[in-house]
């Protein structure tokens, strides 16, 4: 709980990824999509993302799930390829 308070606290302005299951023993993904939520108003749908599923182990999504892993995480990375190009200033 800490953990996630704490991300919700956070100023990041920056792309971002989460990656969860609603069966995960170890993080709470009502917490986890609760956190989304939260940083989707802040900074805009377009800046934060989530990939969650209905069934993977924890931290096991790449093993379970791999076209969707991969696919999720280089939409993620040309994401954050066009943000720092549009930001190279700020960074």
């Amino acid at each position: 709980k800490h953990y996630i308070r704490k991300l919700m606290e956070e100023g990041w302005d920056i792309p971002q990824l989460y990656l969860f299951s609603e069966n995960d023993d170890l993080a709470s993904p009502q917490a986890l999509s609760h956190l989304v939520a939260h940083r989707k108003q802040l900074h805009g749908p377009d800046r934060i993302r989530s990939r969650v599923w209905k069934e993977s182990s924890h931290c096991a999504h790449l093993f379970r799930h791999p076209e969707e892993y991969k696919s999720s995480m280089k939409a993620f990375v040309d994401r954050c390829i066009m943000y720092g190009l549009q930001h190279r200033s700020r960074l």
